[in-house]
């Protein structure tokens, strides 16, 4: 009696043949992740490297701008004017200084003590004869011989957010004088960086701000951002850039929002 056999040979062909497609069909799903993987961080990193290129760029702008207004009242300095307090003489300088200057809307004098002697423009609003000794940049200028920056503020001069470049003022037996300073639009920072962000999509998705070295906004691609305290809302972020670290981060902010 002969026994048949093909169908156990052909459950063991199908099985084979199943086994095959089954590896066939995992090794696709793998390179295919494999490649999503890849392209992923592909994308992440092209991105990262031109958010990257794009902070350093505007880091480069900004810190010529801080440069040129750390010129100007270092000029400024060498005036007999500025350096004798004669207000006719320095509405002139100030005002000749200030033309074409967007970035500046207040150039002052403050005497020894911290008050204010004159500034320009003179109206509408008026703070000669204000005591200003408390600003963080007064009491930095009595120890000071060269020019340097405020942490930002809202002037009570002209009402809006500005930071300060000032130049301390000593005569040839070492007395302090006081100091002549300008007003920076915080303002204009912003709308250059709210400019770009529109560039590159949703503005609401995408910020750009700027720190000073108290780890404060001066300026941000939102303006209702401007002057808070960036070390509470990157935490991370902040304490890199302070620490002078430059490249990228991926996390989380307080809210939980990636970044």
């Amino acid at each position: 009696m002969i026994k048949q056999t093909s169908f156990p040979l052909r459950r063991d062909l199908g099985s084979q043949l199943l086994v095959l497609a089954l590896a066939f069909v995992s090794l696709l799903v793998l390179v295919a992740v494999l490649f999503d993987l890849f392209a992923r961080q592909r994308l992440q990193d092209e991105v990262s490297a031109a958010n990257l290129a794009l902070a350093q760029a505007i880091a480069q702008e900004t810190n010529a701008m801080m440069d040129n207004a750390l010129l100007t009242v270092a000029g400024l300095a060498n005036y007999p004017a500025v350096q004798q307090a004669e207000s006719e003489e320095m509405a002139l300088l100030f005002q000749t200084m200030m033309v074409g200057r967007h970035d500046i809307n207040l150039t002052y004098r403050l005497d020894d003590a911290g008050t204010m002697l004159f500034h320009y423009p003179i109206e509408p609003e008026s703070t000669v004869g204000n005591d200003f000794s408390f600003r963080d940049y007064f009491q930095r200028a009595l120890a000071s011989r060269e020019p340097l920056v405020s942490r930002g503020r809202i002037s009570p001069t002209t009402n809006e957010p500005v930071a300060t470049a000032v130049m301390p003022l000593w005569n040839e037996d070492n007395q302090f004088l006081g100091l002549v300073g300008t007003n920076m639009r915080l303002q204009s920072l912003s709308d250059t960086l709210a400019g770009i962000a529109v560039q590159y999509g949703d503005q609401a998705q995408y910020e750009l701000f700027i720190v000073d070295h108290t780890g404060q906004m001066i300026a941000h691609s939102n303006v209702d951002q401007l002057l808070q305290d960036a070390t509470a809302y990157l935490p991370d972020v902040v304490t890199a850039v302070l620490a002078s670290d430059s490249g990228t981060i991926v996390g989380e902010n307080i809210a939980g929002e990636s970044y």
